[in-house]
C-alpha cells in the first residue's frame, strides 16, 4: 500500500524570483535587417546581453562622449584607420 500526500487539490506555488528583479520591456521601431539580426541572437540564447551591452554603450556615450570615442577607437583602430584614410583620400578627388 502506497501513501500519498494531499494538497486538497492545489498545487503548491513556488515564489516568484522576479518580484525584485522586474523584466523590463520596451517597443522599438527597428529595420528588418535588425529585427532579423535580434532573431538569429535569440534562437542563440544571446539576445539579452547583447540588448544590456547595447544600453551600457548608449549610456556610457550620453554620459560621457569623449572617452567613449577614445575607447571606440582603441578597441577598432586599424578599422578607424582605414576610414579616416579613405575620407582623406574622397576629400582630395573631389576638389
Amino acid at each position: 500500500m502506497t501513501w500519498k500526500k494531499v494538497w486538497n487539490d492545489k498545487a503548491k506555488r513556488e515564489p516568484n524570483k522576479l518580484q525584485k528583479n522586474p523584466t523590463i520591456a520596451f517597443r522599438s521601431s527597428l529595420n528588418p535587417e535588425t529585427l532579423g539580426y535580434i532573431r538569429m541572437l535569440s534562437s542563440k540564447k544571446c539576445k539579452s546581453r547583447f540588448i544590456n551591452q547595447a544600453i551600457e554603450m548608449k549610456y556610457f556615450y550620453d554620459t560621457n562622449k569623449k572617452s567613449f570615442l577614445r575607447q571606440l577607437m582603441q578597441s577598432n583602430f586599424d578599422l578607424c584607420k582605414y576610414l579616416l584614410r579613405k575620407i582623406g583620400g574622397f576629400a582630395v578627388t573631389n576638389k
